[in-house]
Formats: structure tokens, C-alpha cells, sequence
């Protein structure tokens, strides 16, 4: 049985490009809602969890524009509330 090394990196603050390069370099990353957290999955290469439902797709204003296949490479995985 191994158990998988887990890093921290503290960074300080308007030091965004040490932060990306960290996260670049991870081998899984959780993104956050942003365009910050979307680069830093797809530069990584790995496995990329996202949050499926943070557009309201339903709703007049989006509704046929936008597309989570536009936005969020297939292999990523999405995880919406109901499976949280």
C-alpha cells in the first residue's frame, strides 16, 4: 500500500505565475470557477475535476450559447451538487 505525497507551496502575494507553474505541474488538480483555475488544469496534464453546474444553462440568457463541451476539455471529470 503507498500513499501519495501531498505538497504544499506557499507562495506569496502577485506572485501569479509561480502559482500557475505550480499548479502546471501537478499531476491532478481541482480547478475553481475562473479563467486562473482552467489554465492551471489544462497546462497540468493530468486528471482535472471541475464543478459541472456552475453555469445555469436553463437560464434565458444562456440558454443554446453555452455549452460545457466548449468550455471543459472531455477527459476532464465534472462533479455536479447531487454528487457532492
Amino acid at each position: 500500500f503507498q500513499v501519495p505525497t501531498l505538497g504544499f507551496a506557499p507562495t506569496g502575494a502577485g506572485e501569479a505565475a509561480m502559482d500557475l507553474a505550480i499548479l502546471a505541474s501537478c499531476d491532478h488538480v481541482i480547478t475553481s470557477l475562473g479563467t486562473f483555475g482552467w489554465w492551471g488544469g489544462y497546462l497540468s496534464g493530468g486528471t482535472v475535476i471541475y464543478y459541472k453546474d456552475q453555469f445555469q444553462l436553463d437560464h434565458p440568457f444562456h440558454l443554446g450559447k453555452i455549452l460545457l463541451s466548449d468550455h471543459f476539455p472531455e477527459e476532464w471529470v465534472g462533479i455536479s451538487d447531487g454528487e457532492l
